[in-house]
């Protein structure tokens, strides 16, 4: 059974710790209409209270900003021929060209001043109004930041309100999950007590009105925005359900929904576990509840679970004032600030738990949770069992700006106790859980280590503690019933919570670990547990190889002796090619041709290319002279492109013998992809369930059919492709279809959909959107009414891109890219990217463009991609994928 893609609203709190600070009063707001909105304050921030002024450079931060400009901006290029040693940059906005001086960079004041020239250069030059002005300002913005941390940022006006209602800890609301299911807002569960729940609102309900408003089409961001408001206010919705044979008007009385941060249950045998999700406003409070109620509901409560897996962090004062409630005395954790630290330290009288305490953390747990996890286990306070934790250590504080969005700046870095900086490295835990799938299929999860050095350039690496214990663990693939997503956590009931909290395995771990030992001191309980932790490891090590026997795998280590280790490796097919869509099989046979037994030998694919990453070939036991095989098999997407990789096998044995990389090339033949054309014509004589005077032009009190007649230009079929109508204008138009699947459209086909709308105003947007769900070609249009001829002649079409036969591989550094570009309508522009980099703008006043460019490739595959814009507004990409390799 085919799945259904299932979107869900679950806002959590951005990835920091933070205080939220107001505007500074000294600095002058009376910017001209034509001046940039917020990026004077922005920079007066940043000079103000960024943590390390050293790392502001204001010229990377230039190259950086302006950088994200032009991929935002179809109309414009910005050359740096120096990069940020240039001493002047061109900025090209279609056909006008300017200069623009660089060495006057030197400080945030004239970079400031330099961005606001280039943005009065371009303003008056742009043809398209989308993206706003304002928003291109945002990811300027956002590309300079990103030069000073990954973690200082903008925050959109949408996201600053719906974040600051998570950091609040609750709002008024319905209490619901809602998400897009099938392209339909869909309730996936009402939360239990709340308004919802109470009026009858069902999983699997569909919400098709809010108010006056279709639902058709809207995101979710926008029906959060629509079903939140004050306590005590109605809001109307309408449902669909199965057996209702039109929608049931539902009004429901908002009324506060707490975001519950923390979860506490009774485990029995003397052991509470509590979860905490994020640090809100409320979460202390929340917590000294969970505490006060397991501590009363058993008098014998020797230890608490302390859940940080998956918590992304929150606010400092909270993670602060959590973590001293388990610690009498000791540093909790230290802020610094270029030269200047701040200590913060535990007090007595705040004190209130004194049983032991296990933490449970993953590679999710950040920030805030990585200060409480850092202070208990440093202070011998709690024993920490899981994965490494994000490694995040930097204090963000959030500015409010002068147009409802926010700045998130990094304003100072926090170290754990002992002066411990864990950015970059995370915490180690003290019982390391490595938890590994057992079939054929899947065999093994990648360990996020190593993902994390693949990633960084194995920085995250260096100066690191080990974990006292490991325990390498059995994980039962879950079963999914319904064949769908699984529920989230705020669908689930109180009971089916317990029930997976008790059949974890990381929380039986937690158990045994405060069960087997008599202390709170974080050491005395490690030196108390060996005998339990080894037996648990030799348990489950029993469970994987026996699993392993059942395939044939001798996954049994023996002494690691010494002498001279060798492997040789044969992979079949060679050379290897496959067509999108298909499946490929690669049979890899290894030999051992030194003079050592190998143990739980295996191998992990490595590639540029998703699709041949993290794969793995499992061996086993290989003595001297035998060979062993094992086949995997990679999907290739059908919408893949013609394009050749390079797969690495990594090697890896029980011992960590140093054994050599095995490399091999797999060539993918893309299929022909589908291209659309479009014509539309207003209904409104009666046909397609319309209803009004047949001029064929919408009017207020109409019910309005849209015809659109949708034509596959391209090469290939088109299998699945979706039609959506989207509402631009708010109440002005009310929705009652909006999303079409047209199946199989060849080469040539002509097929036709009607959405129908009533009209309420005479002046409305609406966008239309075609989409080949397989290959992801598709286009867009806006559509503004009211509009002379209504009905469209003949069919809208994007720019038809032609690129002559790149090769598939080069050794060169610079490859000429030869095609054209041809519109009916007249090409606008083109633009050559190589991978993000925008590295060509070609203006055009013709119907034809020659395209030939020099781009200068990197190490590796190379995707270089064309983009049209026509007269019309229609876009069109067409892309290849070229290998350079070293010789």
């Amino acid at each position: 059974m085919k799945k259904n893609r299932l979107l869900i609203i679950i806002l959590l709190p951005l990835l920091y710790v933070s205080f939220l600070s107001p505007k500074p009063q000294d600095l002058r707001q009376d910017q001209s209409a034509d001046s940039l909105k917020v990026l004077p304050l922005v920079m007066h921030y940043v000079k103000r209270y960024y943590a390390n002024q050293s790392a502001i450079k204001p010229k990377t931060m230039l190259v950086a900003g302006l950088g994200r400009l032009e991929k935002t901006l179809d109309e414009v290029l910005v050359d740096f021929p120096d990069g940020e040693n240039s001493p002047s940059f061109r900025v090209q906005v279609l056909k006008d060209e300017k200069a623009f001086d660089m060495t006057k960079v030197s400080d945030l004041d004239t970079l400031t001043d330099t961005i606001e020239e280039v943005f009065q250069f371009i303003k008056p030059r742009l043809t398209s109004k989308d993206p706003s002005i304002q928003n291109v300002e945002y990811a300027v913005i956002d590309g300079m930041l990103e030069t000073l941390d990954h973690h200082s940022g903008i925050i959109t006006p949408q996201v600053y309100k719906e974040f600051m209602v998570e950091t609040e800890g609750s709002f008024g609301g319905l209490g619901i999950v809602i998400g897009i299911k099938d392209g339909q807002l869909t309730v996936i569960a009402p939360i239990e007590g709340t308004p919802a729940y109470n009026a009858g609102i069902k999983p699997n309900d569909r919400i098709v009105q809010i108010e006056d408003e279709s639902t058709v089409n809207m995101s979710l961001i926008e029906a959060v925005g629509k079903l939140r408001g004050p306590k005590g206010t109605s809001a109307n919705i309408y449902i669909m359900r199965e057996g209702f044979s039109e929608p049931k008007k539902f009004s429901i009385v908002r009324d506060v929904i707490k975001i519950e941060s923390v979860e506490a249950y009774n485990l029995g045998d003397g052991v509470g576990y509590i979860r905490i999700r994020d640090f809100q406003r409320n979460t202390l409070d929340s917590l000294r509840a969970g505490l006060r109620s397991l501590k009363k509901n058993d008098n014998n409560l020797k230890g608490i679970i302390l859940d940080l897996r998956g918590n992304p962090g929150g606010l400092l004062d909270q993670a602060e004032r959590i973590s001293n409630l388990f610690l009498k005395s000791g540093v909790i954790v230290t802020t610094w600030t270029g030269d200047s630290k701040k200590p913060y330290h535990a007090v007595p009288e705040d004190y209130e738990f004194g049983g032991k305490i296990v933490i449970l953390a993953d590679s999710g747990s950040a920030s805030a949770s990585e200060i409480v996890a850092g202070a208990l286990k440093n202070n011998e306070r709690a024993v920490l069992v899981g994965e490494r934790t994000f490694g995040k250590g930097s204090v963000q504080q959030i500015f409010d700006l002068n147009d409802g969005s926010a700045l998130k700046l990094t304003i100072a870095h926090y170290l754990t106790p002992g002066d411990i900086s864990i950015q970059d490295i995370g915490i180690t835990p003290d019982v390391e859980l490595d938890p590994v799938m057992v079939s054929r299929d899947k065999p093994f999860d990648i360990p996020q280590d190593h993902i994390r050095e693949q990633l960084d350039g194995q920085k995250r690496a260096n100066n690191r503690e080990k974990p006292i214990y490991s325990i390498i663990y059995l994980e039962t693939p879950k079963e999914n019933k319904n064949d769908g997503e699984e529920t989230p956590e705020e669908a689930l009931s109180r009971e089916e919570k317990r029930k997976k909290i008790e059949s974890d395995f990381s929380i039986k771990v937690a158990k045994e670990i405060i069960s087997g030992s008599n202390s709170i001191s974080r050491k005395e309980i490690l030196s108390q547990i060996e005998g339990e932790i080894n037996q648990i490891s030799k348990n489950e090590g029993k469970k994987i190889e026996e699993r392993w026997q059942k395939d044939g795998v001798d996954w049994s280590v023996g002494n690691n002796v010494s002498g001279t280790p060798g492997i040789s490796v044969k992979i079949t097919p060679s050379p290897a090619k496959v067509k999108a869509g298909d499946n490929l099989r690669v049979h890899a046979e290894v030999e051992n041709p030194g003079t050592v037994t190998l143990y739980r030998l295996r191998a992990m694919t490595r590639s540029n290319n998703p699709v041949f990453d993290g794969k793995e070939f499992i061996f086993g036991k290989l003595a001297p002279g035998e060979k062993r095989q094992w086949s995997v098999t990679f999907e290739i997407p059908k919408g893949a492109i013609t394009r050749e990789d390079e797969i690495t096998l990594n090697f890896e044995d029980a011992y960590k013998t140093t054994l050599p990389d095995f490399r091999f090339k797999v060539e993918i033949d893309g299929l022909p992809r589908p291209a659309f054309a479009f014509n539309y014509e207003i209904v409104d004589d009666g046909r397609f369930g319309s209803s009004g005077n047949g001029n064929g032009i919408p009017e207020p009190g109409e019910v309005v059919g849209l015809l659109v007649k949708v034509k596959n230009t391209g090469n290939g079929p088109s299998e699945k492709s979706i039609l959506t109508l989207k509402n631009l204008s708010g109440d002005a138009v009310f929705l009652k279809t909006g999303r079409f699947g047209l199946d199989q459209l060849n080469p040539g086909d002509i097929k036709e959909a009607t959405f129908t709308f009533a009209v309420k105003r005479p002046v409305f947007d609406l966008e239309l959107g075609i989409l080949d769900e397989t290959f992801r070609e598709g286009l867009t249009d806006k559509i503004h009414f009211p509009q002379g001829n209504t009905a469209k002649g003949g069919f809208d079409e994007p720019p038809y891109i032609t690129i002559l036969n790149p090769p598939l591989s080069t050794t060169s550094q610079e490859l000429a890219i030869k095609g054209s570009v041809k519109d009916k309508d007249g090409v606008e522009l083109v633009n050559v990217f190589v991978g993000d980099d925008k590295v060509a703008l070609l203006p055009s006043a013709g119907k034809e463009v020659a395209i030939s460019v020099k781009v200068k490739l990197n190490k590796g595959t190379n995707l270089i991609t064309i983009l049209a814009k026509d007269k019309e507004g229609l876009v069109s990409r067409e892309s290849v994928a070229v290998r350079r390799d070293s010789g």
